[in-house]
């Protein structure tokens, strides 16, 4: 039995995943694993399928519309922190996929109002908070 499961892409990698809020049905593997614990993607439905597909999971993909009624409602947050290097936008996108809210209004920051934009060091803080860390 082969384990399938519905990935949508959380940010474009250099290759081989869905690009970011694209989904693709795949069987779990090595490949999908390392997509997810990269942060590059995050299991949205998973199924047991009695038929083993034994294509490569490049080829068998499909993208599925958010709507799709077929969907499960099951999320999974597996996506691991950005590296604390990581760009501003990563660790803003990996914050929102974890439903933290932050200040993220860059246009009332340049008018003059410093609590309306947060920096890359603000969001790593705001994590470490919402995670119970130091």
């Amino acid at each position: 039995m082969a384990r399938m499961v519905t990935i949508e892409g959380t940010w474009t990698p250099a290759v081989g995943g869905p690009g970011r809020g694209e989904r693709w049905e795949v069987e779990f593997d090595v490949r999908v694993r390392n997509l997810l614990r990269a942060g590059a993607a995050r299991v949205v439905a998973e199924r047991v399928s009695a038929e083993a597909d034994t294509q490569h999971p490049e080829h068998i993909h499909a993208v599925l519309e958010p709507d799709d009624p077929d969907d499960v409602e099951l999320e999974t947050s597996t996506a691991a922190a950005p590296a604390h290097n990581a760009s501003r936008a990563r660790w803003a996108d990996y914050l929102r996929s974890k439903g933290i809210a932050f200040p993220d209004d860059r246009e009332a920051f340049d008018a003059g109002d410093k609590t309306a934009w947060a920096s890359r060091d603000d969001l790593i803080i705001i994590d470490q908070q919402a995670s119970g860390g130091s």
